[in-house]
């Protein structure tokens, strides 16, 4: 259902709409409110190495992740949505922030940039 695999069907598609509005929007909303309870169980430290390596590398998360979970569905297809959401979330989302820190992390050191 969520998956590039399935676009000749339009009425599946409608299914993914709330989830393209407003996925990335409850998404911060749950990082921002819960802060306080990151903070008291990580140090601050890590919170801000790992907003520092996802900013890093997001313009090539913005270039590449199309093609990123495109590959990777191709690779493994659930049949459920329920599976096929867990799997991008907690497989492909990290295999793309992963390969587009790499891909920057390239660049700059290509551009003299360190």
């Amino acid at each position: 259902m969520f998956s590039f695999q399935e676009t000749g069907s339009l009425q599946l598609s409608f299914f993914a709409i709330p989830l393209i509005l407003f996925g990335s929007l409850v998404i911060f909303l749950v990082v921002i409110n819960s802060r306080s309870f990151l903070e008291r169980f990580l140090l601050k430290k890590y919170i801000a190495w790992v907003v520092y390596n996802i900013s890093f590398a997001s313009f090539f998360m913005y270039l590449l992740h199309r093609l990123i979970f495109l590959g990777l569905t191709n690779f493994y297809h659930a049949e459920s949505a329920i599976n096929q959401l867990v799997y991008m979330v907690c497989f492909c989302l990290p295999v793309a922030i992963i390969l587009s820190w790499w891909g920057q992390f390239a660049y700059n050191k290509m551009i003299g940039q360190t």
